[in-house]
């Protein structure tokens, strides 16, 4: 058990009423997740948290699963990182970052369904969607903050990780 964040930052273990009461501002949901996936980047927690998993990656000597509550944004940016340290195109990387989406459909299309059915409105649909689904420009802010730190990929493992 290594949690990369101290806090739930993607309030993935919020109740629709505080789901609510919080998204009703357009793009919230989306504004929320960019700044979470540069946080899983820059921050120390984080860092100390992913160091914590490439040791386990170079010590242990038989397959090893890893995820977290939905298995996007915290998983998301430790498949990123441990696929730049294999040398995987970054182009790559983003597919398979894709791939998450078109596999949790059902499991968020439940979810808005509920909403619907509770009243919410479009917008907060819109924002807590955000919040449950990928997006590119998630992972491109986690990869735009890695170059931005430390120049490429390879020097922010060495030098944060």
């Amino acid at each position: 058990n290594i949690p990369a964040t101290d806090l739930d930052r993607t309030d993935s273990t919020a109740d629709y009423a505080q789901l609510s009461r919080e998204y009703k501002e357009k793009n919230s949901g989306y504004l929320k997740m960019i700044n979470n996936y540069e946080h899983l980047v820059a921050d120390e927690f984080s860092n100390v948290a992913y160091h914590k998993f490439f040791d386990l990656l170079l010590r242990e000597k038989q397959t090893l699963a890893f995820h977290c509550k939905a298995g996007k944004d915290r998983t998301g940016v430790a498949s990123m990182l441990f696929m730049e340290a294999l040398g995987i195109s970054e182009n790559q990387i983003k597919h398979d970052y894709l791939i998450t989406d078109r596999l949790s459909t059902k499991i968020v299309d439940g979810k808005v369904d509920y909403m619907k059915k509770k009243g919410a409105s479009a917008e907060e649909i819109a924002n807590i969607r955000s919040l449950w689904t990928v997006n590119i420009d998630y992972l491109q802010r986690a990869i735009d903050t890695v170059k931005s730190l430390s120049g490429d990929p390879i020097t922010y493992l060495h030098d944060y990780i």
